[in-house]
């Protein structure tokens, strides 16, 4: 892997170092990766890019160089090497189709991608690693290796993620790991650092909390992003009457089990990278994990999102809105079941917005029919159950829910992708 960085830039966020973002693209073909191939890709993909200076080669490493781009605050690490760190065992707990993983378990070299991510809007900068980093996989992306979150993406949602003009949701940038042991199972995050902002643990889990567990550690990863800070005492709300404790790392661990699983005895040795930049998610008054927190979200309790992620959902939802539309003209007589969320005024002022859950009945050009899911904190005009048309202007997200699972604006397209 290489050596070189690009230089850090400027950021002041709550004393948190940062890391480069670093991305792998396993390359399909047999002959090694040339310089001059990548960088007229590069250079057609982005006319603006700027060729700053070559890299001496050194160990694995075939060529490097570096580039800058505009949109991001730093230099671009550009680099071919052969794969020699990289092992079987991370693709076979990728969720990969068996074609893309026999091509990435064939591949003989890598090509990197590195820079620092923009703190500010981590979000749009990964978007832009990702567009780089599928321009100069010549022959196309198979596979993704995420060296920060260590886990291995699907090339083609990559692909199909860089085609956007809206970048991908926060939690890919990182991913939740899960270790069960003693005292339960230890949730935490790789990935996070390079946005500036702290890991996330949670330990003590029980195992019926886990899907709770995961999108309560998202909620409060969107929260972070989004500008919420813990208050003296690490309190942060993350939903309605929904309050977590987070504590840093070394405070944590004092309120810990020794033998428990993600305890102190595993933060270091074989865990060492456990350690650092990290906050433990506790309940609100009790140190332990946020059961009561986790409870309430089994019984639909409502979680905030942020204005960012709230206008990106938004944009995505609107963008990929034919996808959604040639699903149910396919599949509306089918086990298949098309929700949308839609923004709807609040009691006594058309400006405070309450997002609510449809499942789809009808679709026209300009608008959708609807069936309300649940009943509305303030909006008294409806109930659930109701029926009614409304406009797409309100559209803020969609989900279609199949019998494999359900599918958001990022992953639907695959589901046309298939004979």
């Amino acid at each position: 892997m290489s050596t070189h960085e690009p230089a850090l830039p400027d950021n002041d966020q709550e004393g948190f170092s940062m890391e480069p973002s670093t991305l792998f693209a396993f390359w399909s073909e047999r002959e090694a990766p040339l310089d001059e191939e990548v960088r007229l890709a590069l250079q057609r993909e982005f006319p603006e890019c700027h060729w700053r200076e070559d890299l001496e080669s050194q160990g694995n490493i075939l060529w490097g160089g570096l580039y800058s781009f505009p949109g991001l605050p730093t230099e671009v690490l550009v680099w071919a090497e052969e794969r020699v760190d990289l092992s079987d065992a991370l693709l076979e707990d990728a969720h990969l189709d068996e074609d893309s993983r026999r091509a990435a378990r064939q591949a003989r070299w890598l090509i990197g991608v590195e820079t620092f991510l923009d703190p500010e809007d981590p979000q749009s900068s990964f978007h832009l690693q990702i567009k780089i980093l599928c321009a100069a996989c010549v022959p196309g992306m198979e596979a993704v290796y995420d060296d920060n979150a260590v886990v291995i993406r699907s090339g083609a949602q990559l692909t199909d993620l860089a085609s956007s003009t809206v970048p991908p949701r926060a939690s890919l940038l990182y991913a939740v790991h899960a270790v069960a042991g003693y005292g339960g199972t230890w949730l935490h995050t790789h990935g996070l650092n390079r946005t500036g902002t702290p890991e996330l643990d949670m330990v003590g889990l029980p195992a019926d909390n886990l899907p709770e567990g995961y999108e309560l550690i998202d909620a409060a990863v969107d929260a972070l992003l989004g500008g919420a800070r813990p208050d003296s005492s690490g309190r942060m709300a993350v939903g309605q009457d929904l309050d977590l404790r987070l504590l840093p790392l070394e405070e944590a661990m004092k309120r810990v089990d020794a033998r428990m699983m993600g305890g102190p005895g595993d933060r270091e040795d074989d865990f060492a990278d456990h350690g650092g930049n990290r906050l433990v998610i506790f309940d609100r008054d009790r140190d332990a994990p946020p059961l009561s927190v986790l409870s309430r979200l089994t019984c639909n309790g409502v979680l905030f999102k942020s204005q960012a992620e709230t206008r990106r959902l938004s944009a995505l939802s609107r963008e990929r809105w034919g996808t959604f539309g040639q699903l149910f003209v396919i599949h509306r007589g089918d086990a298949w079941r098309f929700h949308v969320k839609l923004a709807c005024p609040r009691r006594g002022t058309g400006e405070m917005l309450e997002h609510l859950w449809f499942e789809v009945l009808e679709l026209e050009p300009d608008k959708v029919k609807g069936r309300l899911i649940s009943d509305p904190l303030d909006v008294p005009a409806l109930k659930a159950g109701d029926e009614s048309w409304h406009s797409l202007d309100q559209l803020t997200d969609w989900i279609i829910i199949t019998p494999e699972g359900p599918y958001d604006p990022e992953c639907a397209p695959a589901l046309l992708a298939r004979p």
